[in-house]
């Protein structure tokens, strides 16, 4: 049970890694605010919410923790979920990416998710390839993320 244990210390402490550097290229690159909750009044600028939690019910009807809500007037005006799946060596991911894609389709709020690591099983990411579609994108490269930032998508 302890290497379970250890396994699960270093895949969070990753992940975590993962999301500093998106936090970071949101605030210090691309001029976002970032809060921490969503503002009750809008002002018109972009800004972002890491770990947002009730702004959406998962499929369960619970309220689903997000790993970054971002708003930008022009580009997402609806706001944007982002969620970020970083997985080096295999382990529960692949069962809990169903419960994360289906959340993220019914959220009502286009979305993001980030599948990047050679961790997950290939039926499992080609399956959320599969759900891709133009309120849910489903990116499994760092470099396509980039370069979809370098391109304006946030």
């Amino acid at each position: 049970m302890e290497g379970k244990q250890r396994q699960g210390q270093t895949a969070r402490r990753n992940g975590q890694v993962f999301e500093d550097d998106l936090a970071f290229k949101l605030r210090v690159q691309l001029g976002y605010v970032e809060f921490p909750q969503v503002p009750t009044l809008c002002t018109g600028q972009p800004f972002f919410v890491r770990q947002c939690r009730g702004l959406v019910t998962n499929i369960y009807g619970g309220p689903m923790r997000l790993d970054f809500y971002v708003y930008h007037p022009a580009k997402h005006p609806e706001g944007l979920i982002i969620e970020t799946k970083y997985q080096e060596r295999g382990g529960s991911i692949d069962e809990k990416l169903y419960f994360t894609v289906n959340s993220l389709l019914a959220a009502g709020v286009p979305a993001l998710l980030l599948l990047i690591g050679n961790g997950y099983k290939s039926p499992s990411r080609a399956w959320c390839l599969t759900q891709d579609t133009a309120r849910l994108r489903v990116v499994v490269d760092w470099a396509v993320f980039l370069q979809m930032v370098n391109q304006g998508y946030l």
